[in-house]
């Protein structure tokens, strides 16, 4: 048995010389490929060269998709590679470019080595995540890295490039004509699910990640995202300034103005007693005197696209309450459920109807069109069914999730 070797090839180099030199000290030696084997030597740690295992000059396309690599990663063997850091071309940080531009960060060897080490991991340790440095490096150094913590580490390892490939598939397209490809992170652990003795994550897509940001407030549930999200599509469903009061997934308040103020105070108006433990959503900046108004009730979320400084000074009196900012384009443009085992998928309804074809024989005036808009934008956030009852800027009663239209007047 030769000596202890480990094959490096990172794009993110966060943490990774610590890294390399506590396994030097563990006697490995190290393997690089080109641009991770300069950023060693230019940190004073010795590696050899990929080429210089392989025997071949590297391409662009072509440095690790060679025997002289995947044999000792797949069978072990006189000199195994016992340890395999990788992690891939930054496709996801690119997004905004065309496919034709991206082509080139669709990284090939890389996810190759982390599935041939994650499939052998009775033999291999697969680190993808520099978060994982410190305790590998540790669990190495006390010989207590045994095959449980390397099979988590592969599963780990598996879901990151599957992961990779979603995001790059959605690029393509959707993702969704044959295979379900949905590139999902996890965001956050949830406080509960939509029962307390239920656990629960918040996972999202590719293009959304720090694009919620949470200022204040207990740990968030299942139930809490639910909510919010139900207040503040329904809010961006209006132009004028808008605020939704949210109960149990469905709007309970619901009114528009030219302040956040009073934006909320028509909300609350629909429902008083409703909007008590209620979920609060902006379509506009929280101001001041909108923050001052809603500290005067228990309410569990606000969100909005932002806050004014002063704002959150008067938020944070209610330490329990969470804020929550994020920008429109939080919104996903598919929908999701589950069902049998499996989820529907359909795409996001973004559109309201703008055209109404009156069938009574008397006409609405512009006050009644006006008002119909309104009431039919707060409709499509009621669950079925529905009827919304509303004067121009503000509802005036919701009946929702009824088995009868009839009920739900009542």
């Amino acid at each position: 048995m030769g000596r202890k070797r480990a094959l490096v090839s990172v794009t993110d180099k966060d943490g990774l010389v610590q890294f390399v030199r506590g396994l030097v000290a563990m006697d490995y030696e190290i393997i690089a490929t080109d641009g991770t084997h300069r950023y060693l030597k230019d940190n004073g740690v010795d590696s050899r060269t990929v080429e210089e295992i392989t025997g071949l000059r590297s391409t662009a396309r072509v440095k690790t998709l060679h025997p002289a690599i995947y044999k000792p990663l797949l069978e072990g063997g006189e000199n195994p590679i016992e340890v395999l850091v990788c992690n891939l071309y930054p496709f996801e940080k690119n997004l905004e470019k065309e496919i034709e531009d991206l082509v080139e960060l669709i990284d090939i060897g890389g996810v190759c080595l982390i599935r041939a080490a994650a499939k052998n991991y009775a033999q291999v340790t697969v680190v993808i995540d520099p978060a994982d440095y410190d305790s590998v490096l540790g669990s190495l150094k006390e010989e207590t890295l045994d095959i449980n913590r390397r099979k988590d580490l592969a599963k780990k390892a598996f879901a990151y490039i599957a992961y990779y490939d979603s995001v790059i598939t959605s690029k393509f397209g959707t993702g969704m004509e044959s295979y379900g490809a949905l590139p999902l992170r996890l965001d956050r652990r949830l406080r509960y699910g939509e029962n307390p003795h239920q656990k629960a994550w918040f996972f999202l897509g590719e293009e959304k990640n720090g694009l919620i940001k949470v200022y204040q407030g207990k740990e968030i549930s299942y139930n809490n995202f639910l909510d919010a999200h139900t207040a503040y599509g329904a809010a961006l469903e209006h132009s004028r300034k808008c605020c939704v009061v949210v109960k149990h997934t469905s709007p309970c308040g619901v009114g528009v103005a030219d302040s956040a103020l009073d934006a909320y105070t028509k909300a609350h108006m629909g429902d008083p007693v409703s909007a008590f433990g209620g979920v609060v959503g902006f379509n506009c900046e929280v101001d001041e005197a909108a923050a001052s108004r809603m500290t005067e009730i228990f309410l569990e979320v606000i969100i909005a696209p932002s806050f004014t400084e002063s704002a959150l000074n008067i938020l944070k009196k209610k330490k329990r309450l969470r804020v929550i900012s994020s920008p429109p384009e939080i919104f996903s443009r598919i929908s999701i459920k589950d069902a049998f085992g499996g989820i529907l998928v359909q795409e996001a309804d973004k559109t309201v109807n703008e055209e109404f074809r009156c069938v009574t024989i008397k006409k609405p005036n512009d006050y009644e069109r006006e008002t119909l808009d309104f009431a039919w934008r707060v409709c499509k956030w009621v669950k079925s069914n529905g009827i919304v009852l509303a004067i121009k800027d503000r509802v005036v009663g919701i009946g929702a999730g009824q088995p009868s239209r009839v009920g739900a007047v009542e």
